[in-house]
This record gives C-alpha cells, structure tokens and sequence, in this order.
C-alpha cells in the first residue's frame, strides 16, 4: 500500500531571478523531487500555492533549489519577489505496510 507524507520546510528566500533560486539550508530534497509552495503573503510571479512543482537538476545544491512545471522541465523564471514567510510541502511516496492496531 502506498501512502502520501508531507513535510512542512520554510525557505529562506525565493529570488527574483531567471531562473528562480530557492535558498533553505539542507533542504534534502532529490531532483524529480514533487513540492508545493505556501505563504503567508504572496509567492514571487508566476508560482502559485496549491501547485505541483518538481525540483529540478539546474542549479541544485545542499543549501538551493530550483523548481519546473514538470518533472524534468525548465526552472520557472520569476517576475517579482513576492512578500511574506514562504514554505514548502515536500510530497513523498513512501512503500508502507498497515499494521493492525490493537483497540483491547
């Protein structure tokens, strides 16, 4: 059986740049990676909450990021800096076995 696990992580900063630089010290996350973003203001132009992005090879390091559309895209440029603390959810698969619990 497969299971969704969510992880919730702040980030530094997103820059205003093309392409975009996401900064978060040991962020552990693997290219093909599946995140969404959140925040407590607005994201920078175009990122969006609630949407898939994928992590990607360009520019990975063990304290930056970039993110695609699609796994395997291009880094999405941004437009502007946006305003507010801005997180991530990472979404993982992850092989689970259920185990019965006991209610005695």
């Amino acid at each position: 059986m497969t299971f969704s696990r969510f992880y919730f992580k702040d980030i530094t900063t997103i820059s205003n740049a093309d392409p975009a630089v996401v900064t978060l010290t040991d962020h552990e996350l693997q290219v093909g990676d599946r995140i969404r973003l959140e925040t407590t203001g607005a994201l920078p132009s175009p990122l969006a909450v609630k949407t898939d992005y994928y992590v990607v090879y360009n520019g990975l390091g063990t304290g930056v990021f970039q993110v695609a559309s699609a796994d395997g895209g291009e880094p999405i440029a941004t437009t502007d800096a946006g305003s507010g603390t801005h997180s991530f959810i990472q979404m993982n698969r992850a092989g689970l076995t259920p185990r019965q619990q006991d209610n005695h």
